[in-house]
């Protein structure tokens, strides 16, 4: 990352906030446009979701359970200055789809996510 700022551990609420837009993504058929430039693999996971989960399915967030801050530093984009962090979230999530014999099926799982955040400074 580019300068260094004061380190600060990004909020539960701006994690949960980063979590939501990227169930949104998966949701909208957009999860290709969302990952990062260096996610492995970032084809083949769109073409494997289309082949193995189901058209109906939809993510939901059902809980951050921890955010911890593991890389922080500035940035410069358009002359405006944003902390950039790079967060560790542990979130709770169920998979929702209807299932044409066993009906609605809801499948919850706990994963780790690392998201990169820009928040903005003064």
């Amino acid at each position: 990352m580019a300068g260094e700022v004061a380190a600060r551990p990004v909020s539960t609420a701006t994690a949960r906030a980063a979590v939501e837009q990227l169930v949104a993504a998966w949701n909208e058929g957009r999860l290709g446009r969302v990952l990062g430039p260096a996610f492995c693999d970032r084809d083949r996971l769109a073409a494997s979701m289309e082949v193995r989960v189901p058209r109906d399915a939809r993510l939901r967030l059902l809980a951050v359970e921890g955010v911890q801050t593991l890389e922080q530093g500035e940035e410069v984009r358009g002359g405006r200055r944003y902390r950039v962090s790079l967060i560790a979230v542990v979130a709770r999530t169920q998979l929702e789809y209807e299932d044409p014999t066993r009906g609605l099926q809801r499948l919850e799982g706990r994963n780790e996510y690392l998201l990169r955040v820009r928040e903005p400074l003064p």
